[in-house]
């Protein structure tokens, strides 16, 4: 066992599920999401509006910094075209 490693990695994880876990307004946009789906025949446009709002309003909400349209990632090539 190296030293330094006593302390148990529980208390870590159970910190990082509790910062991660979804809450009662991203489980409703998740929920009503995917029942959208079940009137796919009936009107296929709106449950594509409404599924896509519901699923984009979680990304914002759960995970505000991994979206590519909220925060771009700076390029890492200089700005150069690939192949170049």
């Amino acid at each position: 066992m190296a030293s330094g490693s006593s302390s148990s990695p529980a208390p870590a994880a159970a910190a990082a599920w509790a910062a991660s876990s979804p809450g009662a307004l991203d489980l409703l946009l998740l929920v009503t999401g995917s029942l959208a789906l079940a009137g796919h025949r009936r009107a296929p446009r709106a449950v594509l509006a409404v599924t896509t709002l519901c699923l984009f309003g979680y990304v914002v909400l759960a995970q505000p910094g991994s979206s590519g349209l909220v925060e771009p990632r700076p390029r890492t090539d200089g700005g150069r075209a690939p192949g170049q």
